[in-house]
């Protein structure tokens, strides 16, 4: 019994890893948008969140929550807000995708510091990191 428990773990853990995350899409989005220097922009952003997260486990953060039952449902809830805001917001998006993108295009979000922004923010609050 415990091989096929640890295979089935192996399996799920190699399809986790496989699939790319919204970082990586987010990334992909912006090499084919604005290009290269644009995406190398985004991604410095998506790598000072990896050293935000690193430094909150190094400074005790990961040791409090696997401690306290309580902060720990303290950082799932808040988590489980944000993705319900993220689905109302998306229902409640108006027009097509196309339209979409030339709304982005137009208000500015091509700007590097927009860029950095948006994939800071994203990788910082990805689940899987």
């Amino acid at each position: 019994m415990t091989e096929i428990t640890l295979l089935a773990f192996a399996l799920v853990s190699f399809i986790g890893i496989a699939t790319p995350g919204p970082t990586v899409l987010l990334a992909l989005t912006n090499g084919s948008r604005f290009g290269v220097r644009r995406a190398l922009i985004g991604m410095t952003g998506a790598v000072l969140s990896d050293f935000v997260l690193i430094g909150a486990v190094a400074l005790g953060l990961g040791a409090l929550l696997a401690a306290s039952e309580f902060w720990f449902s303290v950082v799932k809830w808040i988590g489980a807000g944000y993705l319900a805001f993220l689905g109302i917001m998306l229902l409640r998006s108006k027009g097509t995708l196309s339209e979409t993108l030339q709304g982005a295009a137009e208000d500015g979000s091509g700007s590097a510091r927009a860029i950095f922004l948006k994939s800071f923010l994203v990788a910082v609050t990805n689940p899987k990191g």
